[in-house]
């Protein structure tokens, strides 16, 4: 020991690290029928380098692929728009490993978004049908006017009972589309699969716009309280009712689309009946008007 400096050797450690990192994205906010997700999501991005690596230098991502933004882990993405955006995203070691860009697609929907979407995939379409196209206009016509009605609140509510009349609307467009692919569907037109296919993909939008409503309006009602015992049963009755009637539509979704809209509308109604009332109310069948249909709905009234 020379003037109390402990004299040693240094030893040069030399790391080969040839492997990227790793990200993993999860999303959070309120999903729907485990493919939408509800209002604003969020997307927390986790890197990890490889055990022994030289460590994680930064994350990046990108909405669309041109413009990186670096990703703060104690701030996550939030997505607020709807549709489909895709989030790119990757990772990158000290040495300049980088992972290959992943990808992920975030589902955000409301009532209306459905709608909107449904009505730019029916402007896509041409047959070269002239009456197939002629019925197909007077389809986007009918659609444009339900999503342009003063009746709608917001993205995802319309006001009762006036909403009344655009969720029959509704109804008529499923309906005239109904008619629009049973003529797509006959040789003698000549219309291609995949066109037909981008007909039901636009019905099954307007479905899905149905079913959210009356879904986001039962959420509601579900949370009632009665004031007494005897309240609440008959108010847990009138819930059950409802319940029954978004389960038969959701069956009837795919191969009686236009019945599906019909029972997601009573549902609705039912729904906003309840919360007006702040509890019981009568079901009654001339009260849903043109969205009563008998099969499905002489148990569930009054």
């Amino acid at each position: 020991q020379i003037s109390n400096v402990r004299i040693g050797t240094l030893e040069k450690q030399i790391v080969i690290d040839d492997i990227a990192p790793t990200t993993v994205a999860t999303t959070s906010g309120t999903l729907w029928k485990n493919i939408w997700y509800l209002g604003t999501t969020t997307v927390s991005l986790l890197a990890e380098d490889n055990a022994g690596g030289v460590g994680l230098a930064r994350t990046e991502y990108s909405f669309d692929g041109n413009v990186w933004q670096s990703y703060a882990t104690t701030s996550p993405i939030v997505v607020a728009a709807e549709g489909t955006p895709t989030l790119s995203y990757s990772s990158m070691d000290f040495v300049g490993n980088t992972e290959d860009i992943k990808t992920l697609t975030i589902n955000t929907g409301s009532v209306k978004w459905f709608l909107d979407d449904a009505l730019t995939r029916l402007k896509g379409i041409t047959t070269s049908n002239w009456e197939i196209d002629k019925a197909t206009d007077a389809v986007e016509k009918d659609l444009a006017k339900v999503i342009a009605d003063k009746a709608w609140l917001d993205r995802n509510r319309l006001s009762y009972p006036k909403g009344l009349f655009v969720v029959l609307n509704e109804v008529g467009v499923v309906r005239s589309l109904g008619d629009i692919l049973n003529k797509a569907g006959q040789k003698k037109n000549n219309v291609p699969a995949a066109t037909q296919a981008q007909y039901h993909d636009a019905q099954n939008q307007i479905v899905q716009s149905s079913a959210l409503l009356a879904k986001l309006s039962f959420d509601k009602a579900k949370a009632l309280k009665a004031k007494n015992t005897a309240g609440q049963k008959a108010l847990d009755k009138a819930i059950s009712r409802i319940q029954k009637m978004m389960d038969r539509a959701l069956a009837k979704e795919t191969k009686k689309p236009e019945q599906a809209v019909q029972l997601y509308g009573a549902a609705w109604f039912a729904s906003e009946a309840l919360l007006k009332a702040n509890g019981v109310t009568l079901f009654r069948a001339f009260d849903f008007g043109a969205l009563y249909i008998a099969e499905d709905m002489k148990d569930l009234v009054d």
